[in-house]
């Protein structure tokens, strides 16, 4: 059916026909929608369980989805076409779970993420604006999570994610997170954006890096030390990427003791400006460019992996996922009783650039 082919919902999306996946909170017409998107990909058992009120349910749900991309000893997973075919609505389904309140729902939602986007980067998925726009946004906002290993987790998933989507797109989603009221959000979001520009260059920075330094420089002054602290020390990684004149013209106006902070924050990091010749280096006679080397700011916690059992990994029996309809409407027999996907007839994305 149209519902159960992404590249039909893709240009439903794209002719405004169905709701857009944009909110503060989940309301109950995008749920509705979710359902009637998902009838034809998953199993009746598995859509009871993932629309259940009951949390329990919802780990039943996740746990099933977990085995089918959970890859086996030759690193494919039992059903990934089938999944990259349904990953739209899953990831949509996972934002939802980004609202709830129980915390073993959320993990258990986290892990499957991790299983998934290491599936897509050994396929060489490219993930879709459609796919990206509308899941993005609420797993940054998980990153301010009051709890340590979410936050670690999310952060995580940040570097997953950027193996399959421009690094600079994913720039501009964590800076909007900076913006948050929740000033954990806006703490892990600043060095998150430190650990992009270590990563990747001031190249990464979006619209522009004039404006990205801007931007950075505004949160200097926040009310909360702990953000000021991450502000500065994002800042410092550009100033090592820069020449030193750009880096203080693009700071624009600032207050001189915001400056002194600065200032003294570069200092103490011992980095210099792209270009200047290392202090080591004159004293040897042999000048030299200084390299930012200083260690990864705020690095992300990775995600604990699923206990597979004494006997090794999940074996393939756990199957669950249908494979697309074929003209006479056939499927395929589901493996074992916790089923999941059906395999969507299309699973074309367009590919981002960065």
């Amino acid at each position: 059916t149209g519902q159960g082919n992404k590249d039909a919902r893709v240009k439903a999306d794209r002719d405004n026909k169905v709701l857009k996946w944009t909110f503060a909170s989940p309301r109950q017409e995008h749920l509705d929608q979710l359902k009637d998107q998902l009838t034809p990909c998953v199993s009746k058992k598995q859509f009871s369980e993932m629309f259940h009120a009951d949390f329990k349910h919802h780990i039943l749900a996740l746990d099933a989805l977990i085995k089918v991309v959970t890859p086996d000893a030759s690193g494919v997973a039992p059903q990934q076409s089938e999944v990259v075919g349904s990953l739209d609505l899953l990831l949509r389904w996972i934002s939802l779970r980004f609202f709830d309140t129980n915390t073993s729902v959320l993990l258990k939602a986290l892990n499957f993420l991790e299983y998934t986007f290491k599936i897509l980067s050994s396929m060489n998925y490219h993930l879709s604006e459609y796919e990206a726009s509308a899941f993005i946004p609420y797993l940054v906002q998980k990153v301010g999570d009051a709890k340590d290993p979410v936050r670690k987790a999310v952060r995580g998933l940040f570097q997953l994610v950027c193996d399959v989507y421009p690094a600079s797109k994913m720039y501009v989603y964590i800076t909007d997170g900076t913006q948050s009221k929740n000033s954990r959000q806006r703490i892990e979001c600043l060095d998150e954006l430190a650990c992009l520009v270590e990563r990747h260059t001031t190249n990464v920075c979006q619209p522009s890096v004039p404006k990205a330094v801007a931007s950075l420089s505004a949160h200097i002054s926040d009310r909360d030390n702990s953000v000021r602290s991450a502000a500065l020390n994002a800042l410092v990684g550009v100033y090592a990427q820069l020449e030193e004149p750009a880096f203080w013209k693009y700071l624009g106006n600032i207050s001189e003791k915001e400056k002194s902070l600065l200032e003294e924050r570069i200092k103490r990091s011992g980095k210099k400006p792209a270009g200047s010749v290392s202090a080591s280096s004159s004293a040897s006679g042999a000048a030299g460019t200084a390299a930012p080397t200083a260690s990864r700011l705020g690095q992300p916690g990775g995600l604990s992996k699923l206990p597979t059992g004494a006997g090794g990994p999940e074996k393939k029996t756990l199957g669950g996922l249908r494979a697309p309809q074929s003209r006479l409407g056939s499927r395929l027999h589901m493996i074992s009783h916790s089923a999941t996907l059906t395999g969507s007839a299309t699973t074309s994305s367009s590919s981002s650039s960065s």
